[in-house]
């Protein structure tokens, strides 16, 4: 399915809706990736046999289930790798937008491969609302289309505005709380401190950041959205847990990967649903938040039918619908790129 954010910019008849994929994974462990060096100190095949989001240039190192980048430059330097990724692709629609600064990084082309969309936007820190929840006020430094307004700290609807948090990870959280993800581990986002950072020889899994264009970041300011979602998760009775080992980030509790492993193993094979404190979760559907407009540019996700019942995001140019990949397309998709990845992981243990 595609969408038109505006008169001058399209995405394209390769696009669909990110809130295709919400509770995708309800009840099932999931292990996202960052890209930091710990990586290279953890025993990944203990958590590559469960489902896993991972980003940047994760593709790098293995092909996690459900891909996501937001950050122009590791997009434009993975392309290849990510056209050739046979998994599912979850991109942030800044990447195309010429509405949208990224770090003086020119927008990129409509890509013509399949994905599904979501939008991070900069915010304000998360501020304490009730009932464990936080929001934030969004800024229009870099984004055009994005007026002043308040939203979720932890938004769970991928049709909607999300809280970047300043950091891919904090993205990921939310992006596995949408899939509907219970447990959840962390790996391999260790927020070190910018002097610790700029010290490290190798920043990321695969070396020296600087290398490609990274850079440091406010660690601190991060943290607080991360010690947002610990808040969230603990009232919605979802399980996260930080299985990187030289992780500076305390928001959640400790495991390492042996014991993440060998608690929740036997539902690793996404057959049988994680009991453990175990809630129907309902992603968020409210769209009227204060400082947005209903206009295309504001809402880049409209909810409008039409009176065939076909969304204007359903069509293509021609007007003609356009046939979406259903959920059991999804789950089967996934489920042959992790067998591919446990064959891989298999063979490399034989030799």
């Amino acid at each position: 399915m595609n969408t038109r954010i505006s008169q001058d910019f399209y995405l394209g008849d390769k696009v669909a809706r990110g809130g295709h994929l919400h509770n995708l994974l309800f009840g099932k462990p999931l292990v996202i990736f960052g890209n930091a060096p710990s990586l290279n100190r953890m025993d990944l095949g203990k958590l590559t046999c469960f489902h896993t989001l991972g980003c940047n240039r994760i593709l790098r190192l293995f092909q996690p289930d459900i891909y996501t980048v937001a950050d122009r430059q590791p997009y434009m330097q993975e392309i290849d790798r990510i056209r050739a990724y046979k998994g599912v692709r979850l991109l942030s629609c800044t990447l195309f937008d010429p509405a949208v600064s990224c770090r003086r990084m020119p927008w990129q082309s409509i890509p013509n491969f399949e994905w599904y969309r979501f939008r991070a936007v900069a915010s304000g820190n998360p501020m304490p609302h009730t009932a464990g929840r936080s929001f934030v006020i969004t800024t229009f430094t870099n984004d055009r289309r994005v007026h002043t307004g308040r939203l979720p700290a932890v938004q769970t609807n991928l049709d909607a505005h999300m809280p970047s948090g300043a950091n891919i990870g904090y993205c990921m959280i939310q992006q596995a709380l949408a899939l509907g993800a219970n447990p959840i581990g962390i790996a391999g986002i260790d927020m070190p401190p910018i002097e610790t950072w700029k010290a490290q020889k190798e920043t990321h899994f695969f070396g020296d950041g600087r290398a490609v264009g990274a850079f440091p970041f406010n660690s601190n300011r991060v943290i607080r959205f991360f010690d947002a979602a610990a808040t969230y998760c603990k009232s919605m009775g979802i399980q996260v847990y930080n299985l990187s080992p030289e992780s500076h980030m305390n928001s959640f509790p400790r495991m390492n990967e042996h014991e993440f492993h060998q608690r929740f193993e036997e539902y690793a094979p996404g057959e049988v649903l994680c009991p453990r404190q175990l809630r129907e979760f309902v992603p968020d559907t409210d769209r009227r938040i204060t400082g947005f407009g209903s206009d295309d540019r504001c809402q880049p996700h409209p909810p409008s039918r039409e009176r065939s019942g076909v969304s204007p995001s359903h069509r293509g140019q021609d007007g003609a619908p356009i046939r979406t990949t259903s959920r059991q397309q999804l789950r089967d998709r996934i489920a042959d790129i992790r067998r591919t990845r446990l064959a891989r992981v298999a063979t490399s243990r034989k030799a």
